[in-house]
């Protein structure tokens, strides 16, 4: 059950990295690497979760 909800976690640090690099790049906000640091690792947490949520249901 954890696994199901904690990887929901990753999409939205991506997702609000997203508006935050949004915001960078138009000027209303500082940070724009750390949102693109933050948009990559959101990722890699979401598609890690999947392989793993995949990889246990199709056994």
């Amino acid at each position: 059950m954890s696994l199901f909800v904690f990887g929901f976690i990753g999409a939205l640090g991506a997702a609000l990295s997203g508006r935050g690099f949004r915001a960078a790049a138009q000027g209303r906000a500082r940070g724009k690497g750390l949102a693109i640091a933050g948009m990559i690792i959101g990722a890699a947490g979401f598609l890690f979760w999947a392989v793993v949520f995949i990889a246990s249901h199709f056994k």
